[in-house]
């Protein structure tokens, strides 16, 4: 580390301070005995500040039922805790932007921070590991080190983070400066007093797991919300996609499908809340257009032939048959499914009328039943919902595979999209009104019930000239299946595709 650097930067006299109220209200918050009327008090010497604070509070961000007054009523319906961060936000957002820089990218800077706060509370509230408020804070000033950096260094430190993604930037910054901006944020917030959890997401949002345990989780959520600002702001999502749902995934047992909704929450937060804070939010994306495009790519990522692979796979017959195989359930993996997908839709294009149905299934309460009885039952869960799978539309097991977490793909040759529809209702209502028998299963009721929901997807008259490529097929029925369980789970939507007016 370079000390010198640091004490430079640390003694910057340009460096964002903060208003007097936003140091009255850390040193009230700081006793355990302060009053909500001490704290609306003290907020209420500044009529602007609690203009905008009640303003907040009343606006659909939070989605009050009834409108709320003043400070105190606030602090009664909301918290203590809420009424202080927000506090904190404006006086820490008014600090900021008071600073001012031609080469720094300000506006890219508030929108990071912005999608990043919006998505900390979002995430927090969701999984109910942290204060959403904390969060929302923790998110909006992770990056408060790249303004201090700026201050000092100007120009020069401007270049680096211009020439550098911002997944890159920490590594450019200790290989340029051997000093990084969220160690820089932390001793700055130390400075100012803040909270102790708003300083560790500061210093560690870059790297969650490097976070002391008693501050992991609201720390974890800063770093999901970095990476969700990371989907929305980038022109190519598909890596920031992937590590996004793999990290809601192994951090939180957030399902892909439900990670995805929450990019759309994200965004109408983003747009309300650049509203109140002043901030430039730029032109907001749509989510869904953001996560299609992301769909698109990645499946034809896995459609992509990869040649070291295959090559490797001639030279060791089991290591390609591992890579084809589920190892929990035994049946076909992402892989084997594409591939034969691919072979039969290329069946289908000789002879439509022969018919081929593609089926998406997901389970809808397998995070539930991993964040209730552990990931051990959700193990068996999966494995006795492939049995099903297998025995009911009996099938050749190649025709059906587990394609992540609790879903699963099956593909229907000779079927029409009426046939496939029919056959997975029947499906969709003998899993809803069959539990599954859990007796031999160690740590789990006797029973589970466990619901599905259903995308269906065909090569037929009906689609014939719309989809034309097996990719546009599988990108249908996941759709579909989106869709139902957008619509509340438990049923099965069939894509029809959309005819232009003559």
């Amino acid at each position: 580390m370079n000390e010198r650097l640091l004490e430079k930067v640390l003694e910057c006299p340009k460096l964002p301070s903060l208003p007097a109220i936003a140091l009255q209200v850390i040193e009230l918050t700081g006793d355990e005995n302060v009053t909500m009327a001490q704290l609306a008090s003290t907020i209420q010497n500044d009529q602007g500040l609690a203009g905008k604070i009640l303003k907040t509070i009343n606006s659909a961000f939070y989605g009050l039922s009834k409108p709320c007054t003043t400070l105190a009523q606030a602090q009664i319906m909301l918290g203590l805790n809420a009424v202080k961060s927000l506090a904190l936000g404006f006086s820490l957002v008014t600090a900021v932007k008071n600073s001012s820089s031609e080469e720094f990218d300000y506006d890219t800077y508030w929108r990071r921070g912005l999608y990043s706060g919006v998505a900390s509370r979002i995430l927090a509230d969701a999984t109910k590991v942290a204060d959403p408020e904390e969060a929302f804070l923790g998110g909006l000033m992770q990056d408060i080190g790249m303004i201090a950096l700026n201050a000092a260094l100007g120009p020069a430190y401007a270049t680096i983070v211009n020439e550098h993604p911002h997944d890159r930037l920490l590594r450019a910054e200790l290989e340029e400066l051997e000093v990084s901006h969220p160690l820089v944020g932390s001793m700055l917030a130390s400075r100012w007093r803040l909270p102790e959890s708003l300083l560790m997401c500061i210093k560690h949002h870059a790297q969650p797991s490097t976070a002391p345990p008693e501050h992991i989780s609201i720390v974890q959520c800063v770093g999901l919300g970095n990476l969700a600002a990371s989907v929305l702001m980038s022109e190519e999502p598909v890596k920031p996609m992937q590590r996004y749902l793999d990290r809601c995934e192994q951090w939180f047992s957030i399902p892909n499908t439900h990670a995805e909704e929450l990019l759309e929450d994200i965004i109408k937060g983003a747009k309300e809340v650049a509203k109140l804070l002043e901030l430039p939010g730029g032109k907001f994306p749509d989510a869904k257009v953001i996560i299609e495009k992301a769909n698109d790519k990645l499946v034809d990522m896995a459609l992509r032939s990869d040649k070291e692979v295959e090559e490797a796979a001639r030279r060791n017959a089991v290591l390609e048959q591992a890579a084809l195989t589920d190892e929990l359930t035994g049946l076909g993996a992402l892989r084997k499914f594409t591939d034969e997908a691919q072979t039969l839709f290329a069946s289908a294009l000789q002879d439509p009328d022969a018919g081929f149905a593609m089926i998406m299934c997901d389970m809808d309460s397998l995070g539930e039943i991993n964040d209730q009885l552990g990931r051990e039952v959700g193990d068996v869960v999966i494995q006795k919902v492939a049995e099903r799978l297998t025995s009911v539309f009996q099938l050749r097991r190649q025709q059906v595979s587990r394609i992540s977490g609790g879903r699963f793909g099956v593909l229907l040759p000779g079927n029409t999209r009426d046939e496939a529809a029919k056959s997975a209702e029947e499906f969709r209502k003998f899993m809803a009104e069959t539990p599954l028998d859990m007796s031999d299963c160690d740590n789990s009721p006797g029973e589970i019930p466990v619901s599905i929901s259903v995308g269906v997807a065909a090569y037929g008259p009906e689609t014939m000239g719309v989809i034309t490529r097996v990719e546009q097929m599988l990108h249908a029925s996941d759709s579909a299946m989106r869709m139902a369980r957008k619509g509340g789970g438990n049923c099965v939507k069939a894509f029809t595709p959309r005819r232009k007016a003559a």
